[in-house]
């Protein structure tokens, strides 16, 4: 009788997970994004716009459409916090300034994003090197989460 009444309860459970929708899937937004220009040449703010790209077509038929223009320009500050007795890097920061602006209806919306984070120095170099970049490559995901929440509200 248990295990009967745990199925029925299973079932209506995944029943109603029929609407569940990624939040990031790209489709029916009510905006689109017409032109991607890129200030600073360098890799991260490349990869953010090529995480846009899904956003650059019109997935829906709805008329009130927007179409958003948006200028990229980036800028990474690497430094170090704190040395040792010897003069030796112990704790390093990496800071990412992102400046976007959008382009509405002939009308620019400036914002700023930054992300900041230290990380801890490493006998190995290649170990080090390989932290840094997945820390770059997570801060790059959060900033490229920021901008699509703003896009979404504008």
């Amino acid at each position: 009788m248990k295990k009967f009444i745990l199925s029925i309860i299973i079932l209506i459970l995944v029943n109603n997970c029929q609407g569940y929708k990624p939040i990031f899937s790209g489709e029916d937004f009510n905006f689109y994004i017409k032109e991607k220009i890129n200030k600073s040449d360098d890799n991260f703010s490349r990869s953010i716009l090529k995480k846009l790209e899904p956003y650059s077509k019109i997935n829906s038929q709805n008329d009130k459409i927007k179409s958003i223009s948006l200028t990229l320009n980036t800028e990474l500050i690497e430094g170090v916090v704190s040395k040792d007795k010897k003069g030796d890097p112990l704790i390093f920061e990496i800071k990412i300034l992102v400046n976007v602006d959008y382009l509405i209806d002939n009308k620019v919306i400036p914002k700023k994003y930054q992300e900041k984070t230290l990380y801890n120095n490493q006998s190995n170099k290649f170990d080090l090197n390989q932290y840094k970049n997945n820390i770059l490559n997570n801060m790059n995901n959060k900033i490229y989460e920021k901008i699509i929440l703003d896009l979404i509200s504008l």
